[in-house]
C-alpha cells in the first residue's frame, strides 16, 4: 500500500514485514541500489513481534516500525 503525505512524500506500508517475504520486500525497497524508491519516500514496516521488529530496524535504521497488535 502506498500513500502520499501533505509534503508530497510517498509512504510505502509493508504488512508482514518480519516474515520471509516481507523482510525481503523491505530489504529491496530500502537498498541503496534501488532506483525506483525516490529520496522523498519512506518505508513503514507493519509488525506483530517487537523482537523481530528490533532485528529489522537493526538492519535498516531508515524504516519506520508500526505495531499492528
Amino acid at each position: 500500500m502506498t500513500a502520499t503525505t501533505k509534503n508530497n512524500e510517498t509512504v510505502i506500508l509493508v504488512t508482514g514485514a518480519t516474515g520471509t517475504v516481507g523482510t525481503e520486500v523491505v530489504r529491496q525497497l530500502t537498498s541503496s541500489s534501488n532506483s525506483s524508491l525516490s529520496s522523498g519516500s519512506r518505508v513503514r514496516a507493519a509488525v506483530h513481534s517487537k523482537d523481530k521488529a528490533d532485528k529489522l530496524r537493526d538492519e535498516n535504521k531508515t524504516i519506520e516500525i508500526v505495531d499492528m497488535d
